[in-house]
């Protein structure tokens, strides 16, 4: 089945919203048994919800069902800039810049993380220091700004990681990971899954299926190692760089860019056509491919499977809507994001994580018409038809002279009759390009075709290389773009990174912003690879800038 993009929501449930209200959006929430219940978040911060409203989860201080043409304001939510939203089975966690955590909802096994056993109707404030949030089921996982994990919730599996199978109401550290800087968290329906900044995995919870990979279907009530294939052959260390949890199977992305998977295969969600639907597997599988990847989502209710390349194409796999049978191994689509993915195959209809919406680019989409867009965008890198080559690190990319001409001044003045020596103008052009890898010069023409730039959060060297290029090619709106990135992923790791490229573009306030930062985490930034590896003058520098605030 082909999707049809023509709308610039993919949801049928926001068809009905407001137009006025339409424009001033800037993030979108879609959750719920089916994609029933809708966090709507404007330009001015407010932050409206519209949906069934059964359990109560849209935190308005009732349970009236509310209509998607006058959708209600979450007052408590008010002028708070929410940076993610979650939710489980029956209820919900927000975080703002700030690091507060807010939570309402269903609260019978202690997943809001509040004291008393009661459900909230209005969110509730629960924590601070927050700057990542994973929820299964029935509990919740929050990752700090000093890299340490807590948890709340149902516990019947061992999913809270503290040794036990009690319940927690109120969030406890998951003691065991302490001595770990923990960068990334994930839940799955009733297991959980953390990365550490070496890229070491650990794994605990619900094991059934074997979806924590240990080789064993025992459940654990402490994280345990997950022992990873060696690459020999790699001349560079491959580690974990990501992770994707759906209720029974678990999905690991490597540096390297291959995906392995293990768990529950019923639905085919593990990717694998090696492995029988029976059976699946309780340790990492590779999932055979010829692409590599950059970006793995699931949801920890559903047997749905996705992944984006390194050539821009979103695959998808496991149980998936307006398909007769599951679909065995990663099928390519013409979609480009994962949230498209989730609108036209996940069964579930979700969002699978606070979708930040680019009005602009979309609306330009719709009105130059959408089926040219669409031919387009899928045009790209596309060997079969194009005429124009670039060649870095000896891979290619495929596009269009005249289209990069009007998309981009520097690529115009570079594709200029003058810059290129051919002998047959009908041949395509072909250009090497040394400055970038390749990494960075595809995203770049991949955001020329589709206004979509997608670099994982965490890689700093790609963002800190897009900025170089964004300023070498005076691309305004891309510099945009990648400052609000880097801004919003600030964290212990990346600080000293980022405060070398704001003091390399002279980007006086971005600096002064992570000065601000450093400053209130000195403890943890000084502890961290960055500031050890950072220069001694930028030290210097960077402390100096930070005791002028202390006075």
């Amino acid at each position: 089945m082909q999707p049809n993009l023509e709308s610039i929501f993919c949801w049928p449930i926001l068809h009905q919203l407001d137009q006025i209200l339409l424009k001033n959006l800037t993030n979108i929430f879609v959750f719920g048994d089916c994609g029933t219940e809708v966090i709507l978040i404007t330009n001015k911060n407010y932050v409206y919800g519209f949906g069934r409203n059964s359990w109560p989860s849209l935190g308005l201080g009732h349970r009236d069902i509310v209509e998607p043409d006058r959708p209600q304001e979450i007052v408590s939510l008010r002028k708070l800039k929410l940076i993610d939203i979650v939710a489980g089975q029956r209820h919900v966690m927000a975080l703002t810049e700030n690091g507060e955590l807010f939570s309402w909802g269903e609260n019978r096994f202690g997943q809001l993380g509040s004291p008393n056993s009661f459900e909230s109707l209005e969110p509730i404030l629960i924590g601070n220091h927050i700057i990542s949030l994973a929820c299964g089921a029935n509990h919740t996982l929050a990752l700090t700004k000093s890299g340490q994990v807590f948890a709340w919730g149902r516990n019947n599996y061992g999913q809270i990681g503290i040794n036990s199978n009690t319940d927690q109401s109120i969030p406890v550290k998951i003691i065991a990971l302490e001595p770990h800087f923990i960068k990334m968290i994930q839940c799955g329906g009733s297991h959980s899954m953390a990365v550490t900044e070496n890229g070491t995995l650990y794994a605990w919870g619900g094991n059934s299926f074997g979806q924590l990979g240990l080789g064993n279907c025992l459940h654990q009530i402490t994280p345990q190692l997950v022992k990873m294939p060696k690459f020999k052959d790699s001349a560079i260390k491959v580690v974990v760089k990501s992770i994707a949890c759906g209720e029974h199977h678990s999905l690991i992305l490597m540096s390297n860019g291959e995906i392995y998977s293990c768990g529950r295969n019923n639905h085919c969600q593990l990717g694998s056509i090696s492995t029988p639907t029976s059976e699946g597997s309780c340790v990492p599988i590779k999932i055979t491919s010829t692409d590599r990847f950059i970006t793995i989502v699931s949801h920890f209710d559903t047997d749905f499977s996705m992944a984006i390349s390194t050539a821009g194409y979103c695959y998808v796999w496991g149980e998936c809507a307006n398909e007769e049978q599951p679909i065995r191994q990663p099928r390519k689509t013409p979609l480009i994001s994962k949230q498209d993915a989730f609108a036209f195959y996940c069964r579930k209809s979700v969002t699978p994580s606070l979708f930040r919406i680019d009005l602009e680019g979309r609306s330009r989409i719709r009105m130059a018409g959408t089926r040219i867009i669409d031919r387009l965008r899928q045009s790209f890198n596309d060997p079969k038809a194009y005429d124009v080559e670039f060649i870095i690190d000896s891979q290619s990319i495929y596009v269009h002279r005249g289209y990069l001409q009007l998309a981009s001044n520097y690529l115009n003045r570079m594709l200029a009759d003058e810059w290129i020596d051919r002998e047959n103008e009908k041949e395509p052009i072909t250009i090497t390009i040394l400055s970038y890898s390749y990494k960075v010069f595809y995203s770049y023409l991949r955001y020329l075709y589709t206004d979509s730039l997608e670099i994982d959060d965490d890689d700093n060297q790609c963002w800190i290389e897009m900025l170089d290029l964004a300023h070498c090619f005076l691309e305004e709106d891309l510099l945009q773009k990648c400052l609000d990135s880097m801004r919003h992923s600030l964290s212990i790791v990346n600080c000293c990174h980022y405060y070398q490229a704001a003091i390399r573009f002279r980007m006086k306030d971005f600096e002064n912003e992570i000065v601000i930062f450093f400053f209130n985490n000195i403890f943890d930034v000084c502890r961290s690879i960055g500031f050890k590896s950072m220069a001694s003058d930028l030290c210097k520098s960077l402390m100096s800038a930070a005791s002028e605030i202390a006075i």
